[in-house]
């Protein structure tokens, strides 16, 4: 299982390959979970659904994000 935070922009089709390149266990990989702050692009799912392995897309809002990086670093 591999998670991935996406950032603050549009997941965009260059994205998707872009990370899928930088994957360096695609064989063994059993999944993947992105964490995106925006949407993704219909054209970005489909290519998703052409790897071998799951993934999973969590929206999160800026707000979370911040709420998340104090409860992770500071208890």
């Amino acid at each position: 299982m591999l998670v991935i935070y996406c950032g603050p922009g549009i997941v965009k089709v260059n994205v998707i390959r872009g990370l899928h390149s930088q994957i360096a266990n695609k064989d063994t990989l059993t999944g993947l979970i992105l964490i995106t702050q925006n949407q993704v692009t219909n054209q970005a799912l489909k290519t998703l659904e052409l790897y071998p392995f799951k993934t999973e897309i969590f929206q999160v809002c800026f707000q979370m994000s911040i709420m998340f990086f104090i409860s992770f670093f500071y208890t």
